[in-house]
């Protein structure tokens, strides 16, 4: 099948999974990229259908030998897919992916990362690729967290997103509910100030970190249910670091502690 015009029923429908309400109401997102669409189909994600620019069927020849490559991906024109990308130099694929409905009930593990009004979108996608990366049982986006199904978040997770379970939820409400299910955990909220320093924590499981906005860090209510508010100690002139950083710095000092705990460090990929 071969699409030629932007205005193409298809096309206009996908289109809209650039908006939040839309990917909310179909449940579906847009994954764009070589090697992200490749993350898309070693995950067990449904994949809807996949467009491919006319121009890029070098680029994807690898990704039509992937068996989960379906038969029907649609060869489009390049100004219809223009319609469907969401960046300035695109790869020429984009796949459509059903979110997995089991995204939708956080599951309160052990070890879990809680984002409460971080507005970036390549803030997020980091965080969750760290979370990932350094073996976080749960990612969970507070309300006013920007949508971690968003087009820059994904391809900012460097397919994070495919591998970590990742849900939305009330910040204190989620805060709330973990405690009741962890009662001996910590939760620990980062903040420039706080009076904890990093290094000097065990992070003994069960725990929870919490990383606040950009502009003003965590909200009252979710400071109101930390068990420790931690800093990250800095000799250079930096009032703060961003969310992005400083979240993956504790992801990595509570995954230090594990491997120190455990000894694993010898059979684990060095990074």
């Amino acid at each position: 099948m071969f699409i030629d015009s932007p205005q193409n029923p298809k096309i206009k429908l996908y289109a809209r999974l650039k908006t939040r309400k839309e990917r909310e109401r179909r449940e579906m997102c847009l994954v764009e990229g070589v090697r992200l669409v490749q993350d898309l189909l070693d995950s067990d994600w449904p994949v809807e259908c996949i467009f491919v620019e006319d121009a890029a069927e070098q680029e994807v020849a690898r990704l039509r030998r992937h068996p989960r490559w379906p038969e029907s991906a649609i060869q489009v024109s390049s100004h219809a897919f223009v319609a469907l990308s969401d960046t300035v130099s695109s790869q020429g694929v984009v796949a459509v992916a059903r979110i997995p409905k089991e995204m939708h009930t956080p599951t309160y593990p052990s070890t879990a990362c809680l984002l409460d009004g971080v507005q970036d979108p390549g803030n997020v996608g980091t965080l969750l690729r760290s979370a990932e990366a350094f073996g976080v049982g749960e990612f969970c986006v507070g309300r006013g967290t920007v949508d971690v199904f968003a087009p820059k978040v994904a391809r900012s997770s460097m397919g994070g997103l495919f591998r970590i379970h990742s849900t939305e939820a009330d910040s204190a409400t989620y805060l709330q509910e973990w405690r009741l299910r962890h009662p001996m955990g910590a939760v620990y909220v980062a903040d420039a100030d706080g009076q904890d320093v990093c290094t000097h924590i065990t992070f003994a499981e069960p725990w929870l970190l919490v990383i606040g906005s950009e502009a003003n860090g965590a909200s009252a209510r979710v400071k109101n249910l930390a068990t420790h508010i931690v800093s990250i100690p800095m000799l250079g002139r930096a009032e703060s670091l961003n969310a992005a950083m400083a979240g993956s710095i504790l992801l990595y000092e509570a995954f230090r502690t594990r491997l120190a705990e455990n000894g694993l460090g010898s059979s684990l990929t060095e990074m």
